[in-house]
């Protein structure tokens, strides 16, 4: 098995105060089109039994699928690639991939990866305040 081709389009990290911090990633046009498969990873730490941090959410284009065996590694050289979780403790953090495919018409815009990064965090966080 060939090792896989991935690129980190996009990060968010969801901030203590309630902020969301995020930066989209400079790639050539031919480097998405040419991987077809474009996952929203979201990052997540199981603190007890019933309670689950969203840390942030990164958005990579991959060659491979979660059906691959080295996925989960693939998936977690993406995320030490992004310099705004290097402070967070790997070893403590779950990654909660969503393939999304590859839109067809380019790379999602900044507002529909925003979308769904809050969806993914309503769906994993407890930790959030009423």
């Amino acid at each position: 098995m060939s090792p896989a081709l991935t690129a980190v389009i996009f990060h968010c990290v969801f901030n203590p105060d309630g902020s969301i911090t995020h930066y989209g990633h400079t790639f050539e046009m031919n480097v998405f089109e040419s991987m077809p498969n474009l996952y929203a990873v979201t990052v997540v730490e199981r603190r007890s039994s019933e309670t689950v941090k969203v840390h942030g959410c990164f958005f990579m284009v991959t060659t491979a699928t979660h059906e691959d065996i080295r996925f989960e590694e693939v998936v977690g050289d993406a995320f030490r690639n992004v310099r705004a979780f290097k402070a967070i403790d790997e070893k403590r953090l779950r990654f909660k991939p969503a393939r999304l495919g590859n839109l067809g018409g380019g790379p999602p815009t900044e507002k529909e990866m925003l979308r769904v990064a809050l969806t993914q965090y309503l769906k994993f966080d407890t930790t959030a305040k009423a």
